[in-house]
């Protein structure tokens, strides 16, 4: 797998930390009602915080339920962050769709956003998507994002979870981790099997050991791994 593209090479060390230092468990408190310490700010199963940010539940406005979980920048430091890691064996071999709500004001100088990594069983980290390109930025209501990947048997767990990088205040509601099947996804766009022909047929012509690969298989696995991508960049990580 291909790792997308960080914002920083520190927030990718962070979110790497976070996720090793976490025991998998399955997936809990997904909507942020489950409280664990005693002033009712920190929801429980998730790390929650961040240099210079404060994170914590709101009672005062949530997507569904009585709670959401709320990152406010107060002063200058590195990001907040929620993070839960799970183990990935209930995911193997189909695609993982994470999806959370989330809700803005006056986010700038950076984004909100959903992330989501997957890991080896030695930590190695295959594959990460922090939203980076596609960031929530300004003030916007509550709405439904998603980060989609396919997971295979080389993945060990996964960590997922919520991200302010920037000044703002941000909300997050609501998530839910699914397993679809292929046939559950629709087929690549023109555009994405238009770049990833292209990206084959390179390196079928250019590969070392391109008389030992059975490349009608590869191909076929890859287009198959790429289901429901919209644009080039949906794909990068298959290749």
């Amino acid at each position: 797998m291909r790792m997308r593209a960080c914002t920083t090479n520190s927030f990718s060390s962070i979110l790497l930390f976070f996720g090793s230092i976490v025991q998998a468990f399955p997936q809990r408190n997904l909507s942020f009602e489950q409280i664990v310490d005693s002033a009712r700010t920190k929801p429980s199963y998730w790390y929650a915080g961040g240099k210079g940010y404060d994170v914590a539940l709101d009672t005062t406005t949530s997507q569904q339920g009585n709670r959401s979980l709320r990152m406010n920048r107060m002063e200058a430091g590195s990001f907040g962050v929620a993070t839960q890691t799970i183990a990935a064996d209930s995911f193997v071999g189909a695609f993982l769709m994470f999806t959370g709500w989330i809700k803005t004001h006056a986010v700038s100088e950076g984004y909100s956003g959903l992330w989501l990594r997957l890991d080896a069983a030695n930590n190695k980290m295959l594959h990460l998507d922090n939203m980076n390109d596609r960031g929530i930025i300004g003030t916007t209501p509550w709405t439904r994002y998603q980060i989609k990947t396919f997971v295979s048997s080389d993945v060990h767990k996964i960590a997922f979870g919520a991200i302010l990088t920037g000044n703002g205040t941000a909300w997050f509601d609501s998530f839910q981790l699914q397993a679809l099947l292929a046939e559950e996804l629709s087929p690549p766009s023109a555009e994405a099997l238009s770049y990833l022909n292209q990206a084959l047929d390179i390196m079928e012509r250019n590969s070392i050991k391109r008389d030992s690969i059975n490349w009608k298989s590869m191909r076929a696995t890859i287009i198959t791994r790429s289901r429901g991508a919209e644009q080039t960049k949906d794909t990068y990580q298959y290749i």
